[in-house]
Formats: C-alpha cells, structure tokens, sequence
C-alpha cells in the first residue's frame, strides 16, 4: 500500500500529483533530494488548504524545524508537507508559480513570498 497523493491544481489547469507526508515523516527527507513541497492543512470541509508553496532541496524545505519560514507555518495551522519530485530547477520554479497563481491565499508571510 502506497504513501496517499493529493492532486493540486495550478492556475493553468494543469494537475501535479504530490505525496503526502506527515510533518514528522518530512523531517527524516535526506538533504540533495530536488522537488516541490506544499505545507497544508485540513480545514472544516474536510478539504486541502495550502499553507505555503516552494522548491528546492526537500531535506531543507520539508523539514519543519530548518524550514525558513517554521513560525509562519505554525501559525497558520500546518500539519503535512505535500512532495513532488522534480530535479530540474526550471520546471521546479514554474510549478511553483502555477501553483501559487492558483492558491494565492498559501505564502502570505515575507520569507515566503521574497525568494
């Protein structure tokens, strides 16, 4: 039985699969592992919400505790780290700009946003 997937849609209707982790779980990612991560938490409808969206190496931006912007996550009620592996940084930026498009409520905070 695999890890669950949640399908995220960016605002040029394509659709990225990510694996979803517990915070826990994404903090044991080892360094030089590339990709897309989503912090998210579940809301009253039962839904995904997006906390914040990056890219980059997922031993640093899906571990909680090294993450720039941990008090911001915290705040906002993160409980998962969504993952995409994707080794190719161009693709990785896009990706990531498609999905904030789309969620512009998720990396409200200045560290977030000012890459």
């Amino acid at each position: 039985m695999g890890r669950p997937v949640c399908e995220w849609q960016g605002a040029s209707g394509r659709h990225y699969d990510y694996i979803v982790h517990t915070l826990e779980e994404a903090g044991q990612i080892g360094a030089g592992q590339f990709g897309n991560c989503i912090y998210a938490r579940i809301n009253d409808e039962r839904l995904w919400v997006p906390v914040c969206i990056g890219q980059g190496d997922l031993g640093v931006e899906a571990d909680l505790e090294r993450h720039r912007c941990a008090d911001c996550l915290r705040l906002h009620g993160a409980t998962h780290v969504h993952l995409h592996a994707n080794t190719r940084p161009g693709d990785r930026r896009a990706e990531e700009g498609d999905l904030r498009a789309n969620y512009p409520m998720a990396c409200e905070c200045d560290r977030c946003s000012g890459d």
